[in-house]
């Protein structure tokens, strides 16, 4: 993962300076929706002659324009009207704490995971483990990632819950660990969502809470089966469930 800085130029007078920090946060939103951004969290920084947006970003290319959608665009048409443009974008350095992302040439299937310890894409490849950015499937404007971007927010904040309450501990463990909770659902129904416009299988990782020493045997939380042996060579997932495309540590 890389920190990046985003420039716009303004010009000797803008409509209105708020007006333009407003559109730019919306600017932000579309480009985390379209995987170009890691995080709705940003610094921005004003100079005499420019607006500059501080972000993280997947992959050293992320920023480019081949992968903006409509939403995006549209953004950046809003600012000009405004008196701002986009001049480019440059990489300030290595995010130390983020994840390297997939570099496999294909992707077939995919597993969604998030935690509140990462900002890393919540889509995985399943070949390398490693976090894939939305616009890697192909057009975002195909399917509205907002949703996906939402669970992934709530997700977050349900396991944040869980590792700093102890009173409201077993109340987010249900909703992390039972596959019927609303955040589940939610999940596995991007999930489908997902899977149904781009053609790749989706996987969905339930939070078990449990560390599993029991020769290498788990039940599906869902349909009550055996579930299946993942391949060795890492360490985060251990179980599937192909019925169910559900998988478990």
């Amino acid at each position: 993962m890389y920190v990046a800085k985003i420039l716009f130029d303004r010009k000797e007078s803008i409509i209105s300076k708020d007006i333009v920090i407003g559109e730019l946060q919306v600017f932000v939103s579309s480009l985390r929706f379209g995987g170009q951004i890691q995080s709705n969290d940003f610094h921005l920084a004003i100079t005499e002659n420019q607006f500059i947006v501080i972000v993280h970003i997947q992959e050293k290319v992320s920023l480019k324009d081949t992968y903006m959608n409509n939403y995006t665009r549209n953004c950046l048409d809003l600012l000009k009207n405004e008196g701002v443009e986009l001049s480019g974008y440059k990489i300030i350095g290595n995010d130390p704490t983020g994840t390297a992302s997939c570099g496999c040439k294909k992707n077939e299937r995919f597993i969604m995971a998030t935690s509140c310890l990462s900002i890393d894409s919540p889509l995985i490849c399943k070949s390398c483990y490693l976090p894939v950015p939305f616009y890697k499937l192909g057009e975002t404007s195909k399917y509205n990632f907002q949703t996906l971007v939402e669970w992934q927010d709530i997700y977050n904040a349900f396991d944040r819950l869980f590792l700093d309450s102890d009173k409201y501990e077993n109340y987010a463990f249900e909703q992390l660990a039972n596959p019927n909770s609303e955040l589940n659902v939610n999940g596995l129904d991007c999930c489908e969502n997902i899977a149904e416009k781009y053609g790749f299988p989706v996987y969905y990782y339930i939070f078990s809470g449990i560390d599993k020493n029991d020769n290498n045997s788990a039940i599906c939380p869902k349909c009550n089966r055996k579930m299946g042996l993942i391949s060795p060579g890492q360490k985060k997932f251990k179980y599937q469930c192909e019925e169910c495309m559900i998988i478990l540590s």
